[in-house]
């Protein structure tokens, strides 16, 4: 009679993987569980055993499905975790001209936010009104105002601001 002795290692538990769905730009997903090892990122690697990032969290910029899986120390994968996200880009930068100190009025303009619409924000920093599409606006009082730009997908693009200063005109001469 003749024996073998054989070691079963265990694999590392199940990750778990969250943060899908649609974004602009980028986001983050993560992940957790995978009891007895250590989480890797696999990328889009469906399957991966890729050590090069040890990670439980990644910032992504690109649609697509992402996998997440657990490695032991004697190198025992576990089940792996997936998250599909869907990521749409932002418009181009807005450049906002015309600052400066004027009489009575000026023109302020914006351009650029290639791939959305340019939409005048008022003095409104960080805002996402969508009430004046314009590259182009008249201001009669002093103040910091903003443009920024908006993908049909509703993305919203980096603000740019110009400031002006309106001082009064004179009033009317009588003679």
């Amino acid at each position: 009679e003749s024996s073998v002795a054989v070691t079963i290692n265990p694999n590392a538990g199940s990750v778990t993987a969250s943060g899908g769905g649609t974004f602009c730009g980028s986001t983050t997903i993560t992940a957790s569980g995978g009891s007895g090892g250590t989480i890797y990122f696999q990328g889009t690697t469906s399957g991966g055993t890729s050590t090069a990032t040890p990670s439980s969290s990644e910032v992504v910029t690109t649609s697509g499905t992402y996998y997440f899986r657990a490695r032991t120390a004697a190198g025992c994968w576990g089940p792996e975790g997936s998250v599909s996200v869907t990521i749409n880009p932002l418009p181009g930068t807005v450049t906002a001209s015309g600052a400066g100190t004027f009489c009575g009025s000026t023109t302020i303009t914006a351009s650029g936010g290639a791939g959305g619409t340019i939409y005048f924000q008022g003095t409104t920093s960080g805002g996402t009104s969508t009430a004046t599409a314009s590259t182009s606006e008249v201001v009669t009082a002093s103040g910091t105002y903003y443009f920024r730009a908006r993908t049909a997908a509703g993305c919203w693009g980096t603000e740019s601001s110009v400031a002006v200063t309106i001082n009064p005109n004179a009033g009317s001469v009588t003679a």
